[in-house]
């Protein structure tokens, strides 16, 4: 299962606790739209995502831009606090006394760094997908995620979008067949065709597989194409002959 890390609206702050420096805030927000992702769809975190993986216990660590080694805290240890409240993804981190922490409060003090991410994965069942309407970007809900890390981060990005692009591309091929309008098929297999063109395949496909595929598409996707080419053409013979025959009685 692959790790997706995403910011959606999260910042912290710095407090202070019995004398000591603590890093406070959310590493994410519920229900808030994610900027536009491959140009086709955006995100937004449900509230309950967390939940289970909060529940298990599981060993999530505070990260500095998402670093291994750059450790600031850990659930298992006592020193990283995560729990859900109505907002979203509330975090308290207890950094130690390491050069790299203590960097990273300073330029939280100025506020050079104020913005958290986090990483996760989504397990089945995990996400829901809703077709965008009047032109709007298609929407990936997740529903449940399993959560990994948390991290301040220096510049702010979207990264690892290519799982949630392929549950897209996925999205997207279930959704055509129940649509009986060869344009929008046509344009469904033609972003499909930019997915497997950019690297992005379907996950439960071989190599093999989607080759034989991605060549399958590239016929019918220009057999299409005649199709349409040769509807206007005719068309536009008629439309000639039509004018001919008018200016003939004329």
């Amino acid at each position: 299962m692959e790790h997706e890390r995403r910011i959606l609206g999260s910042y912290f702050t710095l407090r202070n606790s019995g004398g000591a420096p603590v890093l406070v805030g959310h590493a994410a927000v519920f229900d808030r739209d994610s900027e536009l992702i491959a140009g086709s769809f955006i995100e937004r975190i449900a509230p309950g995502a967390f939940r289970e993986s909060i529940a298990r216990r599981d060993d999530v660590r505070a990260l500095i831009n998402h670093d291994s080694n750059l450790i600031l805290a850990r659930t298992v240890s006592g020193t990283l606090l995560l729990r859900e409240d109505q907002h979203g993804l509330y975090v308290e981190i207890n950094p130690p006394k390491t050069s790299y922490a203590q960097d990273l409060l300073e330029s939280a003090r100025r506020g050079d760094v104020s913005q958290m991410s986090f990483g996760f994965t989504v397990p089945p069942g995990g996400e829901q997908w809703e077709r965008g309407q009047n032109g709007r970007p298609d929407i990936r809900t997740l529903l449940k995620v399993n959560l990994f890390d948390v991290s301040a981060v220096t510049f702010p990005a979207y990264p690892d979008t290519n799982v949630a692009v392929r549950s897209h591309s996925q999205f997207v091929g279930h959704a055509s067949v129940s649509s009986g309008s060869p344009d929008v098929q046509l344009r469904r297999r033609r972003l499909r065709l930019e997915m497997l063109a950019a690297g992005i395949p379907d996950a439960s496909e071989d190599v093999a597989l989607r080759r034989r595929k991605l060549r399958n598409e590239v016929m019918t996707t220009k057999h299409a194409d005649l199709q349409l080419e040769s509807y206007l053409s005719k068309r536009e013979r008629q439309v000639e002959r039509e004018r001919e025959a008018e200016w003939t009685r004329g």
